[in-house]
């Protein structure tokens, strides 16, 4: 059986939620992890490693896996060195913890360049079957906007959570409907 690999994006700003409301994000960070390595055989995920969404999600790959047994990968695909250099001290250590949990990716970086992180998000959504995106629709530029749209234009299947109102949400390639897509239209309909 052919196993699949999933690229991780989202927002920054996305932590400054109550006990309660994280707890549902999180449920719903799960719910697409486990129909993605349940249903579809991701065995795989790619990690820009950003604040915010991408340690977010990394560390509910993290838990899944110890609670599972399973033998899942989450590679780092760090865009540049020092990739945390200005960032706050509980940043860097979050950053830390999940990195020693990622194998390298093999994405080649060097020093920080304009464009370094474009560079990055690129990498991930063409080595990567499906995408997985918390994303705010009404936040129109950025990084995981442009991964996204990058993604879409790849006919990429791609989750996607609202960090406002928690909606999930699955958008399938132009061609043809994606099993991804199919699932998750069949789960939530159910």
């Amino acid at each position: 059986m052919n196993t699949y690999i999933c690229g991780i994006t989202g927002n920054r700003n996305i932590t400054d939620y109550n006990d309660e409301d994280k707890a549902l994000l999180n449920q719903k960070i799960d719910f697409i992890l486990s129909m993605l390595i349940e249903n579809l055989n991701t065995k795989s995920f790619l990690c820009g490693m950003a604040i915010g969404a991408d340690l977010m999600i990394a560390k509910r790959i993290i838990k899944y896996r110890k609670e599972h047994n399973e033998d899942i990968k989450i590679y780092s695909v760090i865009p540049c060195e020092n990739q945390d250099l200005k960032w706050k001290d509980e940043q860097k250590r979050e950053y830390r913890e999940v990195l020693k949990e990622c194998e390298p990716s093999g994405y080649k970086y060097g020093p920080y360049t304009k464009g370094c992180m474009q560079r990055r998000n690129r990498y991930i959504v063409d080595n990567s079957d499906y995408v997985f995106a918390i994303l705010n629709p009404k936040i129109k530029r950025g990084g995981t906007v442009q991964t996204v749209n990058y993604a879409i234009k790849k006919n990429k299947g791609i989750f996607f959570i609202d960090p406002e109102t928690l909606e999930i949400r699955a958008k399938s390639s132009k061609k043809e409907q994606t099993a991804a897509y199919i699932l998750y239209k069949r789960q939530i309909d159910a």
